[in-house]
């Protein structure tokens, strides 16, 4: 059993060893996050009235009622996850995690993204998460479906964005920087600066600051607090048994009231009250009934 359907999902792991040609292009209502995660050989999709080469690690993204067609005629192997989401499942309210309304993420991504390896690591990762609580379906694994989902989504958005700046930095520049970016992400809940971070890499701290802006769009600063902010999020949500203190210390910010200051500057609200009202929409997204009974733990995947 490699597959998994809900009334509000469905998702697929599969891999094939021959040619495979998708006899019909199609169309459906739900968005389709398709993520080839090996290849060999040559194979590409169509898309609407576009035609793109498809490679590893790539991911293609589709919006409803948009038409596809898969051709893997010249590939001898590929392995990938499918993944297709009903819309109402997504709400709107998620839009302003991410700062655009869903369908509208779904329509200006619509098409086949070439990812580099970092986020094509970590989506293989967030997919396998998905796959596995679909399968299991443990306490609070549609809540754990839908944030991953949503973190898919703003790794695309990132990623996107980050190719956009890259452009204006030359390659011993993005060589320089994309350290210590990855440092930022991965230690986002220690007491980050300019002035820790140009120390610890030993770079000027103008230089720094100029070439960070360039290649992330935002200051330092700036990017410090939307990466806590949004950590934040999640930890609200996972995290219920945490007050809003404890997960503000736990981010690093000095006191409660300057965390909340800084959450309600970037989503537009307390985090008292995000999570309250989250709380509420969750308990209406998530209480549907699903088709599937709980399957074996041995359906686990690994990466």
């Amino acid at each position: 059993m490699n597959s998994y359907l809900s009334e509000n999902l469905y998702i697929d792991k599969k891999e094939n060893w021959s040619p495979y040609f998708m006899p019909l292009a199609h169309r459906h209502q739900s968005y389709e996050l398709y993520y080839l995660k090996e290849l060999s050989g040559d194979a590409h999709i169509y898309i609407g009235d576009n035609k793109f080469p498809l490679k590893a690690g790539c991911m293609v993204i589709i919006d409803s009622n948009v038409t596809h067609q898969t051709d893997y005629s010249q590939s001898t192997y590929y392995k990938r996850f499918l993944l297709e989401v009903n819309p109402s499942f997504l709400k709107n309210e998620l839009g302003k995690v991410i700062g655009t309304p869903i369908d509208l993420f779904f329509q200006q991504y619509t098409g086949v993204h070439y990812l580099d390896k970092h986020t094509s690591s970590k989506i293989a990762s967030v997919l396998t998460t998905i796959y596995n609580e679909s399968i299991l379906k443990e306490k609070y694994y549609e809540e754990v479906v839908l944030l991953r989902i949503l973190e898919i989504i703003l790794l695309m958005d990132r990623s996107s964005e980050q190719l956009a700046f890259e452009n204006a930095l030359s390659a011993n520049q993005r060589k320089t920087i994309r350290p210590v970016v990855q440092y930022v992400v991965e230690n986002i809940r220690d007491n980050l600066c300019l002035e820790a971070l140009a120390e610890q890499f030993h770079l000027d701290k103008s230089y720094l600051s100029r070439i960070f802006k360039q290649y992330t769009g935002q200051t330092v600063h700036e990017f410090i607090n939307v990466k806590k902010v949004e950590m934040a999020q999640r930890l609200l949500l996972l995290e219920t048994a945490s007050s809003v203190s404890h997960i503000a210390f736990e981010l690093g910010f000095s006191n409660g009231a300057y965390f909340s200051k800084i959450f309600k500057k970037y989503v537009g609200i307390t985090p008292t009250k995000f999570r309250k009202n989250n709380d509420k929409k969750m308990t209406v997204v998530f209480n549907q009934p699903f088709h599937n009974k709980v399957r074996s733990k041995s359906l686990l995947v690994e990466e």
